[in-house]
This record gives structure tokens, sequence and C-alpha cells, in this order.
């Protein structure tokens, strides 16, 4: 069965909201150094102790962006009957030990996704969409006193009818950003949306042992407000068969700035069909676009801006005869 891009019920008021960051050639295997009650305290406080003692301290005073992208959550308030929808995460993506003047990298990608129905001339009704997502480079040589040594994110903000599109990039000294895809906002009949992806390379020597632990923050909020309120979406673009096998199609005019999950992927039994690409040599492609393992799957850079997640997939485990062109 054919699988397509999903989109929103256009009779629906509705925003949508999506953030999320991936990390890839970690300059080392990670440690494990942090137990698992470690771990959940830092999740559950320690992350905000510690960007909150660094905000004290002012490490970071000449990034004017760095309190408004660490704020513990986006404040929504509209006229009218409202709902309000957010989901904010925390997670320990990797913890490392590094010897003294030991250098330690890794590469990084950073996406937001933003849509909302387009509302004319009203006073009632609006929808907004906030996104962010970050990470942060704690030393947790003393776990229960984590510190910020460095951080990267990206926010979006997405409203109608009041017409905003915000967009911010935010990085420390050590944070390098070598591809920044600023969204252009893309309108279709009543829906307006903007989709970013943003990569770089993070790199840093220590002068002692450190332990340091890699956090990702990941927070989105819609809200809808008017009378009357049918409904909302907070959803991810995906391609999926639903459990049977067959082409997922992607469409070369339907494929927007961002990154698409690919789920259920069965190797050697489905394959992705690109349809609109026109008559491509796939072995020759497929030489030029290796996959990437991440810790969700393989990613497929398609084009800059634009790439295909699939979820549990290896990234060795593909190859050209999994994907078709016409």
């Amino acid at each position: 069965m054919d699988s397509k891009i999903s989109s929103p019920d256009r009779q629906t008021n509705f925003a949508e909201a999506e953030a999320d960051t991936l990390f890839t050639h970690y300059s080392q295997s990670a440690s494990g150094t942090l137990t698992q009650t470690q771990t959940d305290t830092l999740v559950n406080g320690g992350v905000s102790f510690a960007l909150a003692n660094a905000q004290a301290q002012g490490i970071f005073d000449g990034d004017a962006n760095y309190s408004s992208l660490f704020a513990d959550s986006f404040g929504i308030s509209s006229g009218g009957t409202t709902q309000v929808k957010s989901n904010s995460q925390t997670t320990v993506a990797a913890s490392f030990s590094l010897a003294a003047h030991q250098t330690f990298s890794f590469d990084f990608s950073g996406e937001l996704a933003l849509v909302v129905k387009e509302i004319e001339h009203s006073k009632r009704v609006s929808n907004e969409a906030k996104s962010k997502t970050a990470f942060v480079v704690l030393d947790t040589t003393d776990a229960n006193k984590p510190q910020v040594l460095d951080y990267f994110g990206i926010s979006g903000e997405l409203s109608s009818p009041k017409d905003i599109n915000r967009f911010t990039i935010s990085a420390s000294d050590h944070v390098k950003i070598q591809n920044r895809n600023r969204p252009d906002i893309h309108e279709y009949h009543d829906i307006e949306s903007f989709a970013s992806n943003v990569s770089g390379t993070y790199r840093r020597t220590f002068d002692h042992s450190t332990n340091i632990t890699l956090v990702e923050i990941n927070d989105t909020s819609i809200a809808l407000s008017g009378d009357p309120l049918i409904g909302t979406q907070n959803t991810r673009d995906s391609l999926t068969n639903g459990g049977n096998y067959g082409n997922f199609v992607v469409k070369k005019d339907d494929f927007k700035a961002g990154k698409y999950d690919i789920r259920n992927f069965e190797v050697g039994k489905d394959e992705v069909d690109f349809q609109g690409w026109g008559n491509i040599d796939a072995s020759a492609w497929f030489q030029g676009h290796q996959p990437v393992d991440t810790d969700k799957g393989a990613l497929l850079t398609v084009s800059p801006g634009k790439s295909l997640l699939f979820e549990g997939v290896h990234a060795n485990q593909l190859n050209a005869s999994d994907f078709h062109f016409q």
C-alpha cells in the first residue's frame, strides 16, 4: 500500500509543532558513568538547576538568546476559548569520561517544524505553534552539581492571524554551525508552515579529567483560541505503510524542508519510491547519499534541509536497491 505524507484536516482549527535533535559521529564511545538514579535526578531538576546557575553566573552573558531559549515553558495567552497542548522532554543522550587534554567531538542536526491553519481577519480565533530543540553539554564530574559547559538551540514561532513568524539560533563558542537552513514560510490553500534544519559540530579539549553528559531538550506548544474550537493536532510528518510491505512514496512536489520518519520499514522487502525526480540511477545516487546512524535510526539526507529517518534501521542495512526513481 502506497504511503503518503500526512496532511491535516482543513475543516479543523489546528496547529502543529515538532522539535528534535540528532547526534552522530561521537569521537569516543559512551562510558555510562551516571547511575540510573543520577540520570533521573539530572532530568528531573538537575538540568534546570545547572541552566539557572549558568545564567546567574553570567557565563553566557554575550548571548541575548540564552535566557529565552532555556525558559521553563512557553507562555501563550489568547482571548476567547483557548486550548493549549504542550510537551516538554529532557533526555540524557550519553555520558563520557574524558582524560586530561583529551578532545571530544560529535556532529548534530536540529530540526523544527511548525504548521498552523491560516485565519483571515479575526479577533476571536487564532492558531499558534511554538517549538524549540536544544542540547547542553554538562560537567557531571560531581553528578549532584552539574555545570553547563556549552549549548546549542533553535526556537521558532508561527501564528495566525497575528502574522508572527520567528526563528532563532543560539550556540556557545565550542559549537560550530555548518549548515543553517533558515525557514521560509510556505502557504498552501489555508495552511501556513515552515521547517528548518540546522547542523554542525561540537568540539572541545578538556584541561583535566572530566565526566560530561550530553542532554537533549525538546519543547513544543500549540494554542488554539476562538469559539467554536474543533480540535488540535500535534503530530510528526511521517511515512508509514501501516505494517504492510510495499512502497513508501516521496513525491518531489510535496517534499518540503524537514525530516520525515519512515516507520515499519522492512529491509529487503520495502522500498522508497521517489516520484517526480526523473530517470536517476539509484546506484550512483546512493553512492553520493550515504546514510548515517543516529540514536533513532538511519538518517538519509536527500538534499540540504530535507531528510528521511528510517526508524530502527541501521545505516549499513540500506543499499541502492531500496530506492527507486521515476
